[in-house]
């Protein structure tokens, strides 16, 4: 009996036992009391004897054991004590030491749960005891002592203690148990998570995971595959709760559920082990700041508990320990509070108040406190810890050293780092004490101190400290450790805050190289390293770089953490400040609105740190210019902030600081004010009023006021805040030091510099005195200074404090430091602006070299070295090295900021403006563009920046003379200028001044007046005197003042501007040099040409010695020169001037440019004086050529040159040529002047000039009085304008006879000349000159004299003795002798004027001819008949060899020779050379005319008086003083040559003949083209230089061995592109192109019912021939413009020119048909935006582009190509009756009949639109440019006035698309039913073109809305609708969708062509394209050519919506839908 209960005992403790072990508590509870109850039975079985006594006892004491245990299992501590106290009783009695020892490690374990840590220990040790006592004792029971007691060492923080009696239970480094035999006691493997815990306390992670798995291993080894149990999944829980640690959280919260699975059909929902497994999961979703999540599953936890050991338990203290934990995470205070009162008061219950429980309390309500900002509170909660804890374990105690740090933390945040110090200390000494210097948490200490140091800014100390810690880790853990990866990262921070980047960057490196090693899913630590790495790269101004590793960072905490964990977060917006600092805003706004989304996901929306990021997003908005997002923005933070913090907080305040700098941007002064008062008032409360805070507000009151230009406030406020600092911390303060450098600021502002010099003197005093000599602060102070004196203009002192700077800056950091760079910068700039640019050349390479040197060449600031440098190169005109260190900047910047960033678009502007410089404008306006949009794109509003931009584009129009779209973009400067700015700025005095450039330029000088005045207004009230800007202001009125003639005034401003560039720059400077250049010119204008060259010489000494001889500067120097010498007659000396001015242009700017064509216009006046008139003509076209090519022909430059070509046919006698010239400058001034201009009039007094020399004196007096006409009527002061018109009017007088009025002309012009000129002219001298000749004219000779001799005077005191103009005085002051027969001096002085002359000129001139024929008459006076036909016979040789045979002056000598041999008596002689005179005079004259001249001079056949003679000599050979108008050279760099004929040549009054034949006029070819007006304004290309009748052609030769491209410059995009070997031999090309008009037209191909569109002109190639040569890589290519396909696109509604469906077709000579090809081509646009196609060709013919389109309607007139004549349509209006008067207003507007009627009616007042008339006969007809006539007859409608019976209308198509017809009209009857209203008559004026007259009738329609018309202008009706045409057209290929796409994608098409082919590299198309849709075009057909069948549309659709480019997608659709439909 007794022995079968025993059995049933047994079994049923076995059941127990296998449950017990899996976790099934209740099962397993219930087997052990049906066991304990068979043990109580035995009582009544077995003998009493001691024996069975003792067996019962036995049972007893082990069954009660065992019910202990699981009980304790349960967590029913209470009963398991008191079955242990049962077991404990018996084991007693029966004195049983092993039974003993277990029931001492039941109390233990009960007592640690309780957590009674030494009562624990002392039970456990008490047990070992005896179980050592025991030889025989069973080796794993005492195994399991040292783990009892190494997990109780764990909980107390004695980790060498847990280590060492740990490791009895396991063995190191092999991580197995101390057994010889398999382990039986499974509880004993609890040891491996016991240790694993400790290894994890020393961060050593991987060791603890291992430790954790071979748990596990063993575990189910000895459960023998059951995976049901619960010690299974305890294993799988610590296993996570180490991946949570190493931050992988997958494999953490796997393992966890793993664990949840299998206790829950085990334990139960509700255990303490599910509540276990909640904690640990609550615990990774607080690490991945998932703390709403981690709360849920805590109060989980909490709950489980609660039920199961009640409210009033131990362990449920931990639980609100941890909720309390995240609410604090969430900053809910109050919930976390409650929490920790909660634990408090129940370890206060239940283990009294003294007890070290409490203690942890009152250490988590100090964190608690702590994190409040409650730091007193938190002090006081550390105190008491730290007592109770003192006085419980003693001074040297873990939790004391623990509670010593929080001390530490306390005084850290209440600022006293004084007693913060030692508490970390004490920390320190009890850990070292404890532990040792060695240990592990020793190490920590250290690190913990080392972050006091951080957070202190002691960074030396700190890096000691991190140190230290880092080797004591490599002694505890060895170096291939997560912790020592770390505390590399960690030292790495302390260099990197010390400023060692180069230090900190390995360090990050090698700890990222530890990492990867170590374990590569250490995410967390890998991207923690990768951030600080970012940090010190991103200081190195490295973006792309750090980026790069912020971006690797952050993808690695949002795979871990999630989006909305805090570290994403800072990951967010350290990367949005990136591209912040990129100027990125848009980039940055995104990453933090995602920053400020996780942050609202996580804190919610009332967070003081979400209104953190309002700001920043507020700051973004604010960059942009989006004041009003900004505003919103920073308004949303002051909400939260008054929320949480109150209205009177100083948050609070300080977002009504920054919203009030808002308001300051946007101008909103007072609003401002009113906040920062706002902001004043809450600091004054909060802080009293002399607080620094306060003075901090003061200052940002004084910013307003500066802003609104108020110094005194803002003085004031700043004095305010001066006056706290000075109270609350003396004088010798940083802070005081910063208030006197802003007070100095205000004076530097308002420009009183010796002030503002004293202040930065005393800022610089305090500053040495705190910080010393050595500081960068001081540098920065000195620098301030030298700023001063540089804008003093104290150059030498700017330079001696920026050197003293730099020296400072190179004993601090060493030579190759970046702040040593920035030294040199700044000392370089000071030497750039005074010139020296060799010296500042070597400081910005210094820079470069610093830059580079530091480890990255390709930061911003190296590539701001390259564009200082280059900027230096362009002030030296070494202009390719400057556009070399332009093109190095780009990569750099485009690698930072991107393709479209701020400093990209800056480096465009800089090399745009080496372009320009150039001359090649077209290259530069397109680089300005460029950059102008990206400015604008980066700021979006108004910004410096894009007033800037606008200013380059606007400089650039002017310079290419588009003045109007000029003066448009300057006005956009302008209003950014001064929105910004206000009305006075100097941004706005720079547009202003150059405005005034425009006006000058267009002799607008009142307006170009006002806009200097305004200009130096500005800079003088913003600038001061002494401004270089204020100087070329100066300048600029000097150079006003010039063209008007007025040289004193002139002199006076060119004086004063150099006058300040002394002052500012010193005596030997560039402008110096160039501002005396001025002032020479204006002494060569005064004829002072001696004072003129010294002063010129000495400028070229400067630039020389300053930039060298290669400078552009130094040429126009020369230039100027030789245009003296040539003035002075010095020929030989002018010309070689001209060359090295020349052949430096030439070499720097490659001979193409402006500068090269004003030397070869100078040459060529040089050429013309001397009478080479031939040379002259070839060296003036050079000059036209070149402005040709580089501007176009219709440009004032291109206008003064023929003007001087006019000259030279004029000195030829080719008047009709020179008259020609003129007609067509006066006609392109008109154009582009109007009539009412200047020069417009010059052009008109030149004309009368030249109908003066062809005797044409009626036209001569029309054209001077229009010139006259309009100076008067513009009053633009144009004084010598004036004089001169005066002048040439005079003569005319003269001419015609009538003296009296040439007399008034000439005292006019005289008195004039000397009221504005002065005494001393050449202009003075020649109005004598005239004023001689008139009197001479009228025989009073003796005051002729007196006139020529006062020329004479002024001529030797201003040309010397040998000037040309004496020469002139000489002849004639001889020619009056001779008329008083005062024959030797006669003869002596016309010798005398030849002598000068042949010196001069040398014999073959027109003058020494006229010379020899005025001698030949004294002669003949003298009656020295052979020697005067000697004489003349010279002049007919010199005049034959000159301009040929046919020449009036030969005719006159002839004659004269005739009149001699008539004397003679040798009629034969006389006969002949009167026959051979009269032939000539007949041919050039005519008969008519010929008479009446003869008439007028008294020519007779027969006749010998003397009378004859005097008319002779006195009419005919006089040095007539006609004047050409001065020219404005359009460039100021170069002197303004007066083209005064009469000024340096002897010319008579005699009719010059015309040697050229007229021009050929040429077969027409074209239809209604019989108009020459018409001719000229026909245009290939609208909008482009109008062709000949004929048509454009271009010709080359083309040389077998080379690649020839050969371009038409009339029809822009026209390219024809021949590789070499296209053929066999060598020939000349020839490209024309003919209008699309029949007959060239006529045979094209087409279908029925189809309409052809001509999209191209005619492109003929001769010769026609086969091409060799045409594989894949050398393609021949005809690029053709499509001039129409845009209109054509515009008309049907087509989305893109690429939809057409081009028919390319082409002919020969040989059969003259037209066929269509099928060739490859590609759809592009030329650099104008214009379309072209590019086609692959194989034969030279005859090429056309045409489309066609399915419909019986003509849609486009077949002869409507080009802009000639247009189709179209007519609207016509009544107004509203007036209803007194029956008036009524009548419009007829006539239409393009493709332009948008609609819009057209829109710009036409209502009230003139209200009742609708319908016109016949003129809708849908073609209408050429032309003049036409337009009759109205009246029907029920009179016309008012009865000029407007029969009006004109000029139509021109090219430059109008509109014209309308008014009428005043009166209603017959008002009441009378209207019907037919009037007719009215249209007929051209031009009889020969092509129009029939038509008769229109106006009847009444009635009112008509604009919504009747569609866009076409037509009734819907009567149109075909985009569907209809959409089915028309013919399909599209893939070609076509290649060029949709690149038309659209803009640039995106990268990454489009990443995701089609990421193998067809895109690098090189990247670099030789310019624009995006090119570089699209070029790669995808490179890819279509590549890929073949597999390039299909499907494949781009794919790719464009893995992209996001779903709207080209829609465009595809349409067009494939298209494309099939008509399939």
């Amino acid at each position: 009996m007794a022995e079968t209960t025993l059995e049933e005992r047994q079994s049923l403790r076995e059941q127990a036992y296998q449950r017990f072990i899996r976790g099934y508590f209740k099962q397993a509870l219930s087997n052990y009391q049906q066991a304990l109850e068979k043990s109580f039975a035995l009582k009544d079985t077995l003998k009493t004897d001691d024996d069975g006594i003792a067996v019962v006892n036995r049972c007893l004491c082990d069954d009660y054991l065992s019910l202990a245990k699981t009980t304790y299992c349960q967590y029913r501590f209470d009963q398991a004590g008191q079955y242990c106290d049962q077991s404990y009783q018996y084991a007693t009695q029966l004195s049983d030491p092993v039974r003993i020892a277990h029931c001492l490690d039941a109390y233990g374990n009960i007592k640690k749960e309780k957590a009674k840590y030494n009562e624990a220990l002392a039970d456990f040790e008490a047990a070992l005891k005896l179980k050592l006592q025991d030889s025989d004792h069973d080796k794993q029971d005492i195994l399991m002592s040292y783990r009892y007691i190494g997990s109780t060492h764990l909980l107390i923080g004695k980790l060498d203690d847990a280590f060492a009696a740990l490791h009895k239970v396991i063995e190191p480094e092999k991580f197995k148990l101390r057994l010889l035999t398999d382990v039986t006691n499974i509880e004993l493997l609890e040891s491996f998570h016991e240790l694993g815990l400790a290894y994890c306390l020393r961060r050593q992670f991987d060791e603890s995971l291992k430790l954790h798995q071979e748990c596990l291993k063993l575990t189910i080894t000895m459960l023998k595959d059951d995976t049901a149990s619960l010690r299974l999944a305890m294993c799988y829980g610590h296993i996570g709760t180490i991946y949570g640690l190493q931050e992988n959280y997958d494999d953490a919260v796997n393992n966890h559920n793993k664990a949840m699975k299998m206790t829950l059909p085990i334990a139960g929902e509700k255990s303490m082990q599910i509540a276990r497994i909640y904690i640990w999961k609550a615990k990774i979703f607080q690490s991945q700041n998932r703390l709403t999540e981690a709360i849920k599953n805590m109060k989980i936890a909490l709950e489980i508990e609660l039920e199961i050991v009640g409210k009033n338990h131990v362990l449920v203290t931990d639980i609100y320990d941890l909720l309390a934990t995240m609410y604090m995470s969430q900053s809910q205070f109050d919930e976390a509070h409650t929490s920790l009162q909660q634990a408090l008061s129940i370890r206060k219950q239940l283990l009294g108040e003294h007890n070290l429980s409490v203690a942890t309390s009152y250490v988590s309500l100090g964190n608690l406190k702590f994190l409040n900002n409650e730091f007193l509170d938190a002090l006081m909660y550390y105190r008491k810890s730290l007592d109770m804890q003192q006085d419980i374990l003693g001074d040297n105690s873990l939790d004391v050293a623990s509670s010593f740090h929080n001390l530490g933390n306390a005084y850290v945040s209440l600022e006293d780092p004084d007693d913060a110090l030692p508490a970390y200390q004490r920390a320190l000494t009890i850990l070292i004490t404890i532990l040792g210097e060695d240990h592990i948490d020793v190490a920590v200490a250290y690190d913990d101190l080392g972050r006091f140091f951080d957070r202190q800014e002691r960074y030396q100390e700190a890096l000691d400290m991190f140190q230290k810690s880092l080797d004591k880790h490599i002694i505890n853990v060895g170096e291939n450790n997560i912790v020592v990866a770390v505390m590399y990262c960690r030292i790495g921070e302390m260099h990197y805050h010390l400023g060692q980047d180069d230090l900190a960057i390995p360090l990050y490196h090698k700890s990222l190289a530890l990492l990867k090693t170590l374990r590569a899913d250490v995410m967390g630590a890998i991207a923690k390293t990768y951030k600080h790495l970012a940090d010190s790269v991103l200081r190195q101004k490295n973006y792309t770089e750090a980026l790069t590793y912020y971006k690797y960072s952050l993808a690695v905490r949002i795979n871990q953490l999630g989006d909305t964990h805090g570290d994403v977060i800072e990951l967010y917006e350290k990367i949005g400040s990136i591209y912040d600092k990129q100027n990125k805003y848009n980039d940055a706004l995104l990453l933090y609105r995602r920053a400020l989304t996780a942050k609202i996901a996580t804190l919610g929306n009332n967070n003081l740190e979400v209104a953190e990021v309002h700001d920043t997003i507020g700051n973004l908005y604010s960059l942009q210019n989006k004041f009003d997002h900004s505003c919103a923005s920073f308004e949303k933070a002051l909400a939260i902030r008054k929320e949480l913090t109150g209205n009177n907080s100083l948050e609070v305040a300080t977002s009504y600081d920054r919203i009030a700098t808002i308001h300051m941007h946007v101008k909103k002064y007072d609003e401002s004010l009113k906040l920062l008062e706002k902001g004043l008032a809450i600091r004054t409360k909060c802080l009293g009023e002399d607080s620094l805070e306060v003075a901090n507000s003061y200052s940002h009151m004084a910013a307003a006021y500066k802003c609104q230009n108020k110094f005194e406030n803002a003085l004031s406020y700043l004095e305010k805040g001066l006056a706290i600092k000075l109270k609350k911390i003396g004088e010798n303060s940083i802070e005081v030091a910063e208030s006197y450098n802003n007070i100095a600021t205000i004076y530097q502002y308002q420009k009183l510099y010796d002030m503002s010099l004293v202040l930065f003197k005393r800022s610089l005093a305090i500053l040495i005195n705190v910080l010393g000599e050595n500081s960068l602060e001081v540098t920065s102070a000195i620098t301030n200074i030298a700023k001063i004196y540089q804008l003093q203009g104290k150059m030498d002192n700017a330079v001696s404090m920026f050197e003293k700077s730099l020296s400072i800056r190179i004993k601090l950091m060493g030579e190759d430091d970046l702040n040593v760079a920035d030294g040199y910068n700044s000392l370089g700039y000071c030497y750039f602006k005074q010139h020296r640019y060799d010296i500042a050349l070597s400081h910005y390479q210094r820079v470069l070299t610093i830059r580079t040197s530091a480890g990255n060449d390709t930061t911003i600031e190296v590539a701001n070295a390259h564009n200082s440098i280059g900027y230096v190169y362009q002030a030296q005109s070494q202009y390719q090295n400057a556009l070399e260190e332009f093109m190095k900047a780009i990569p750099i910047q485009k690698n930072i900021v991107g393709m479209n960033g701020l400093d990209v678009g800056i480096s465009h502007r800089n090399i745009g403006r080496i372009h320009d410089k150039q001359h090649n404008y077209k290259y530069a306006s397109l680089l300005f563009q460029k950059s102008l949009t990206i400015q604008i794109e980066t700021y979006k509003n108004h910004h410096l920046g894009i007033c800037e931009g606008y200013y380059d584009v606007s400089r650039n129009l002017a310079q290419q003379n588009n003045f109007v779209d000029a003066i448009e973009k300057y006005q956009k400067s302008l209003t950014v200028a001064i929105l910004l700015c206000g009305e006075n700025n100097v941004h706005a005095a720079l547009t202003y001044n150059d405005i005034g450039c425009i006006y000058q330029l267009q002799s607008r000088y009142n307006d170009c007046l006002a806009m200097y005045d305004k200009a130096l207004k500005m800079r003088l009230d913003g600038l001061g005197h002494n401004s270089l800007a204020v100087a070329m202001s100066y300048n600029n009125m000097g150079s006003l003042l010039e063209s008007q003639s007025k040289y004193k005034q002139a002199l006076q401003n060119y004086r004063k501007a150099w006058n300040i560039w002394l002052a500012v720059l010193g005596v030997n400077n560039v402008k110096l040099a160039l501002s005396s250049a001025n002032i020479a010119s204006i002494y060569t204008l005064q004829g002072k040409y001696t004072n003129a060259l010294t002063l010129f010489e000495n400028a070229a000494t400067t630039l020389i010695k300053f930039v060298g001889e290669n400078d552009i500067y130094y040429a126009i120097l020369c230039n100027k020169i030789g245009n003296v010498y040539y003035l002075q007659g010095n020929y030989v000396d002018a010309l070689k001037m001209h060359q090295i001015a020349f052949d430096i242009q030439q070499k720097i700017l490659d001979g193409n440019n402006v500068h090269a064509a004003d030397s070869h216009r100078n040459s060529g006046m040089v050429y013309m004086s001397q009478g080479k008139y031939e040379l002259a003509l070839l060296t003036l076209e050079q000059s036209l050529e070149i402005l040709r090519t580089i501007l176009t022909e219709k440009n004032l430059s291109v206008t003064y040159v023929r003007n001087c070509i006019g000259n030279t046919f004029l000195l030829q006698g080719k008047l009709n040529d020179a008259l020609t010239i003129y007609q067509q400058s006066l006609m392109l001034h008109q154009q582009l002047l109007g009539e009412k201009c200047v020069i417009t009039a010059k052009s008109y007094g030149v004309l009368g000039c030249v109908y003066y020399k062809m005797h044409k004196y009626d036209e001569a007096l029309t054209n001077c009085q229009k010139c006259i006409c309009i100076l008067e009527e513009l009053n633009e002061n144009t004084y010598l304008d004036f004089a001169v018109a005066y002048s040439n009017l005079g003569l005319i007088y003269k001419a015609m006879g009538k003296y009296t009025d040439a007399f008034q002309m000439f005292e006019k012009c005289l008195n004039m000349e000397i009221e504005f000129i002065g005494d001393n002219s050449f202009n003075i001298a020649d109005t004598y000159n005239n004023i001689g000749l008139l009197y001479q004219s009228q025989g009073q000779y003796e005051k002729a004299i007196v006139a020529h001799e006062k020329a004479l005077s002024i001529r030797k005191k201003l040309g010397g003795e040998n000037c040309l103009q004496i020469a002139g005085s000489y002849h004639n002051i001889a020619l009056i002798n001779l008329l008083q027969k005062k024959y030797d001096d006669a003869l002596s002085l016309s010798k005398q004027a030849l002598e000068i002359q042949l010196a001069i000129y040398g014999e073959l001139t027109s003058d020494i001819a006229k010379l020899y024929f005025n001698i030949g008459l004294i002669y003949l006076a003298m009656d020295d008949r052979q020697t005067a036909i000697d004489m003349l016979e010279k002049s007919i040789s010199i005049s034959t060899k000159l301009v040929g045979e046919d020449c009036l002056e030969i005719a006159q000598c002839l004659d004269t020779i005739a009149k001699i041999y008539e004397a003679d008596d040798k009629p034969e002689k006389s006969r002949a050379n009167v026959y051979k005179a009269a032939r000539i005079q007949w041919k050039i004259i005519g008969s008519d005319k010929l008479t009446k001249i003869k008439a007028q001079a008294g020519f007779q056949v027969r006749f010998k008086s003397q009378e004859y003679y005097d008319n002779l000599l006195g009419e005919l050979q006089q040095s007539v003083g006609i004047r050409v108008h001065t020219w404005i050279d359009f460039r100021t760099d170069v002197l303004c040559l007066n083209n005064v004929v009469g000024y340096t040549r002897q010319l008579t009054e005699s009719i010059k003949p015309n040697y050229l034949k007229p021009l050929q006029k040429k077969d027409k070819k074209i239809r209604h083209q019989s108009d020459d007006k018409i001719k000229t304004e026909r245009s290939l290309y609208p909008g482009f230089p109008a062709v000949e009748e004929s048509y454009g052609h271009a010709s080359e030769l083309y040389k077998m061995d080379q690649d020839s491209i050969i371009m038409l410059p009339s029809v822009p995009g026209l390219q024809l592109i021949l590789p070499a070997q296209s053929l066999d031999s060598n020939v000349q090309i020839t490209l024309t192109t003919f209008y699309t008009d029949p007959p060239y037209i006529n045979g094209i191909p087409n279908r029925s019912g189809y309409q052809l569109i001509p999209l191209s002109p005619i492109v003929r190639i001769e010769p026609n021939q086969k091409l060799l040569n045409n594989d894949q890589d050398k393609n021949i290519i005809l690029q053709i413009p499509l001039t129409v396909a845009s209109e054509f696109r515009q008309k049907f509604g087509l989305k893109s020119v690429s939809y057409l469906k081009f028919r390319i077709l082409s002919r020969t000579k040989t059969d003259n048909v037209w066929r269509e090809q099928n060739l490859d081509y590609q759809y592009r646009k030329n650099e104008n935006g214009s379309s072209c196609l590019a086609i692959t060709i194989d034969e030279l013919a005859d090429y056309l582009v045409t489309t066609s389109v399915e419909s019986p309607k003509r849609l486009l007139y077949a002869n409507k190509f080009p802009s000639y004549q247009k189709e179209i349509s007519v609207v016509s209006y009544l107004s509203e009756i007036h209803s007194n008067t029956n008036r009524v207003h009548l419009k007829i507007i006539i239409i393009d009949m493709f332009e948008d009627v609609a819009k057209v009616l829109e710009k036409i007042p209502e009230k003139f639109r209200h009742t609708r008339v319908s016109i016949s006969e003129l809708e849908n007809i073609t209408v050429p440019n032309g003049t036409y006539n337009v009759e109205f007859k009246e029907d029920e409608l009179q016309c008012v006035h009865d000029d407007a019976v029969i009006q004109s209308i000029d139509i021109n198509w090219n430059s109008h698309f509109c014209y309308v017809l008014n009428y005043q009209c009166l209603l017959k009857s008002a009441n009378k039913t209207l019907d037919k209203l009037a007719s009215i008559t249209i007929w051209s004026a031009n009889a020969e073109q092509e129009f029939q007259p038509r008769v229109c009738n106006l009847t009444m329609v009635g009112v008509q809305s604009l919504e009747e018309y569609d866009t076409t202008g037509n009734t819907c009706s009567e149109f075909i609708t985009l569907k209809r045409l959409q089915e028309l057209l013919v399909p599209t290929d893939i070609r076509s969708t290649l060029a949709v796409v690149a038309d659209k994608i803009s640039n995106d098409w990268i990454k489009l062509a990443t995701v089609l082919d990421c193998d067809i590299e895109t690098d090189s198309i990247d670099l030789l394209k310019q624009t995006s849709a090119e570089k699209a075009l070029a790669w995808l057909q490179k890819w279509y050519r590549q890929r073949g069948y597999r390039a299909t549309v499907d494949r781009i659709v794919d790719a464009l919506g893995c992209i996001d480019r779903l709207d080209i997608i829609d465009e595809l659709k349409d067009a494939i839908k298209l494309s099939n439909q008509n399939s």
